[in-house]
């Protein structure tokens, strides 16, 4: 792993409701048709939805200063931001780094070192054929200084990458695959200051 990388970040410290609405729904406009970026997570259309509610939310709450609305936008203004952290988590994997996609996903671009408190990269990655057809476990080695890990799928090395699960462990059972066929894997570690580039490509035929 080199010691320096592009890093894609949200830049949502400290941001207000309103600034945050204004960046998701600029973010929805550069990916969409992004061909880069052919599968978004979250969706585009979930990230509209909860920007759109947290706007209404909070013109509510501009406009009658009660504690229901004030409770609604403070809970949508949350959901948001989560769901802001994963769209990162999924831009910095997919562009591996690469500053020219992360900017054209709406994000901005920290150059970390490995002693910035960024987790590394996972390592170790498996993946290994279960005597259940469909059935792929993935495994991989627990990384510091991260939140939860997210498991991408691909149907070639060099294909387009799909989020499979975001998860806490250090491993992963991926269900309802076409037996007989071979599916390749990498994982990221998201913490708190960002996403870690992808971990090295394990793959596994399904049974």
């Amino acid at each position: 792993m080199p010691t320096e990388f592009n890093y894609a970040v949200a830049g949502l410290m400290g941001i207000t409701e309103s600034a945050l609405v204004e960046k998701v729904r600029n973010c929805i406009s550069m990916a969409t048709g992004n061909l880069a970026f052919p599968t978004p997570v979250p969706t585009l259309a979930l990230l509209t939805a909860e920007s759109d509610k947290l706007d209404t939310a909070t013109q509510a709450y501009k406009f009658t200063r009660s504690k229901l609305d004030k409770d609604a936008r403070d809970t949508h203004f949350a959901t948001l931001k989560s769901m802001m952290h994963a769209y990162v988590g999924y831009v910095q994997s997919t562009s591996n780094g690469d500053s020219d996609l992360i900017l054209s996903m709406g994000l901005d671009i920290r150059r970390r070192s490995k002693a910035s408190g960024l987790p590394e990269a996972p390592s170790r990655v498996v993946a290994l054929v279960t005597p259940y057809p469909g059935r792929i476990d993935v495994r991989w080695g627990g990384v510091p200084r991260r939140h939860q890990y997210g498991l991408f799928i691909a149907d070639a090395p060099d294909g387009a990458w799909t989020l499979v699960a975001w998860t806490g462990k250090t491993r992963h059972t991926v269900e309802n695959l076409q037996s007989d066929r071979t599916y390749y894997f990498h994982v990221v570690a998201q913490g708190a200051a960002g996403a870690s580039p992808a971990s090295d490509i394990a793959k596994a035929k399904a049974a």
